[in-house]
């Protein structure tokens, strides 16, 4: 019974984890998605640099998610 207990638990508590690791995903590509219209809206700026700023914090918010 205890082992029961313990498996719903854990169970429990990745699901949270995992929601949590969704709603950040989502956050950064919405961070992403505004980071690439601004680019869009203002084309002579240096998009390089825009683009690299953009692709980073998408890859750390990933790694976060998924460590």
């Amino acid at each position: 019974m205890e082992t029961l207990g313990s498996n719903t638990y854990a169970y429990a508590l990745a699901r949270i984890h995992r929601d949590a690791a969704d709603r950040q995903l989502r956050s950064a590509q919405a961070a992403a998605d505004q980071a690439f219209r601004k680019l869009r809206i203002t084309a002579g700026s240096d998009l390089g640099a825009e683009l690299d700023k953009a692709d980073a914090y998408v890859k750390a918010v990933e790694d976060e998610a998924t460590a």
